[in-house]
């Protein structure tokens, strides 16, 4: 028997072999990560009740004028205030002393630390369109990598960055740091999520996909919001959330001797004595006899095309008709 490629091998490992289950469940713990610092800003930049601060000789209907919202409905205003000159005359005027919240000590978030109200109220949006840049720069340059680097390396990698700069989300104090370490969260989100994306495509032969990748993949996605969702209901303070939802990615680090190198990156770089090594353990581990044979076939199909591999970029995508339409309708989609 002729074994063509890395795909044909997986088929005869078995399609979906203990093996390959227990990696694929390993890393669709990026999806719940990815759930979890995608939608945090959610809770993080929860909008609590708040009012203009006033002093306290005055009470509150002396100091907070009553207006109406976008909905017709009367209420206090959050953006200005009563103010009095010399004669006593009262005048509507923007907050001048800060701001209140009366719900502070029960719900704390990135809002009421930084005062991101009023005229500074587009900053919290700004928190989530930062992720978003650094995710898009990460999922170009970190793809690079990964074929040039290794999966596994870039994976492993990119949750450790992940991790020390959600920690020092959690910590630091300054509005503008707490912007560039979102940058950087997004370029690690894209680093994990991408690559064990692929790492998990790359596990498996292409009948078997749909079910690691979207299947299982949208089952932990939405296990990351409901455990998010249950965790931002039991923390009320944005730091701690912060934390929690950070502390999990810490046993990544087993992943180092738990999770394998993509077989399909060392066969196209040409570590074949490593792939074979892999592939006779998931034999094992699927209770497969794997002959000598299937993987003598397969080195030497491979030899073929190492001889004819060329170095690939991003922009290579844009040169096949068929790859070049579903990147654009992909982009457009997202």
């Amino acid at each position: 028997m002729v074994v063509r490629n890395v795909d044909e091998m997986w088929m005869r490992l078995g399609p979906f072999g203990r093996y390959q289950w227990r990696i694929v469940v390993m890393l669709l713990v990026s999806q719940i990560f990815w759930a979890f610092h995608v939608l945090s800003s959610t809770f993080l930049a929860r909008a609590p009740p708040y009012h203009c601060s006033f002093l306290s000789n005055y009470t509150f209907n002396e100091s907070i004028p009553w207006v109406e919202d976008k909905n017709g409905n009367l209420g206090p205003s959050k953006c200005e205030m009563y103010v009095y000159n010399s004669s006593g005359e009262r005048l509507q005027a923007p907050c001048e002393s800060g701001w209140t919240y009366p719900d502070f000590n029960k719900h704390h978030s990135i809002i009421s630390e930084w005062n991101l109200v009023c005229q500074d109220a587009f900053r919290s949006g700004l928190t989530t369109s930062i992720m978003m840049a650094g995710i898009m720069v990460g999922s170009w340059k970190v793809s690079e990598a990964s074929d040039n680097f290794g999966r596994k390396l870039v994976y492993l990698s990119s949750t450790l960055l992940m991790f020390v700069v959600g920690i020092l989300m959690a910590v630091l104090t300054n509005y503008w740091v707490f912007i560039c370490l979102r940058f950087l969260m997004g370029v690690a989100m894209a680093g994990f999520g991408v690559t064990g994306y692929v790492m998990r495509t790359e596990q498996l032969p292409p009948n078997e996909r749909i079910y690691g990748l979207f299947v299982f993949g949208g089952m932990a996605w939405n296990l990351g919001i409901a455990i998010l969702a249950l965790l931002a209901f039991l923390i009320q303070d944005w730091r701690y959330l912060q934390l929690a939802l950070t502390l999990p990615a810490l046993f990544t680090v087993s992943y180092y001797w738990l999770v394998p190198e993509s077989v399909h990156w060392l066969v196209t770089h040409g570590r074949y004595e490593e792939a074979e090594a892999i592939f006779k353990k998931a034999a094992q581990v699927n209770g497969v006899t794997l002959e000598d044979e299937y993987l003598q076939a397969l080195q030497h199909e491979v030899s073929k095309v190492e001889t004819q591999r060329k170095k690939m970029t991003v922009f290579d995508i844009f040169k096949h008709p068929r790859l070049r339409v579903f990147t654009l309708v992909t982009g457009y989609c997202w």
